[in-house]
């Protein structure tokens, strides 16, 4: 069974755990996927329940956080997402995420438009099949809840505020493909 060092989410997969209809419904969702797309990629697969647990979940969740509000700190507004953001990628060693290409590529795009040489990092994710990234902390861009991820254009051991890959907060919070060091250490980079 998945253990999560926050009990409050220790508690929730304790108790979905055990609904056994609700497993077999997500084992048949991950084969049908794999049987109609190909594709049998357990990260995408959970980035597409994150987006419908979104659309049919997320709205009940602040109904009951908004006729709740003592039960998340007294306050109408919750803000607790930062915390858990910050809570899920605390402790050495686990703000190094690993993302696929097609995930990163928008980015680079996008930073490769604004001015940034993006050559050197493109290298080097290409030539390791994936890519990575360093949490930096919770963000609000266009009214969305986002990680913002740096994207260490230049090399893993030097900072790069402000170069940002972002993504939905409840994407990022179900993350699990964490990096066992860093892209230096790796030997991800030259």
């Amino acid at each position: 069974m998945a253990t999560h060092n926050d009990p409050r989410t220790q508690a929730i997969i304790d108790t979905l755990s055990t609904n056994e209809a609700l497993c077999e419904q997500l084992l048949l969702a991950f084969q049908s996927q794999v049987e109609s797309t190909g594709d049998g990629s357990f990260a995408r697969f959970t980035q597409a329940l994150t987006e419908i647990a979104r659309e049919t979940v997320k709205p009940a969740a602040k109904a009951h956080r908004a006729a709740n509000p003592q039960a998340r700190g007294g306050s109408g507004t919750d803000n607790t997402w930062r915390a858990d953001l910050k809570e899920a990628y605390s402790g050495r060693g686990n703000q190094w995420v690993r993302v696929e290409l097609d995930e990163i590529q928008p980015t680079l795009d996008r930073l490769c438009d604004d001015g940034y040489d993006v050559e050197g990092y493109t290298n080097w994710v290409n030539n390791a099949g994936y890519g990575w990234v360093r949490f930096s902390g919770g963000r609000v861009v266009d009214g969305n809840n986002v990680a913002a991820f740096e994207v260490r254009l230049y090399g893993s051991k030097k900072d790069h505020p402000g170069i940002y890959h972002y993504m939905d907060a409840d994407v990022a919070l179900a993350l699990t493909d964490r990096l066992p060091n860093t892209p230096y250490a790796l030997r991800l980079e030259d």
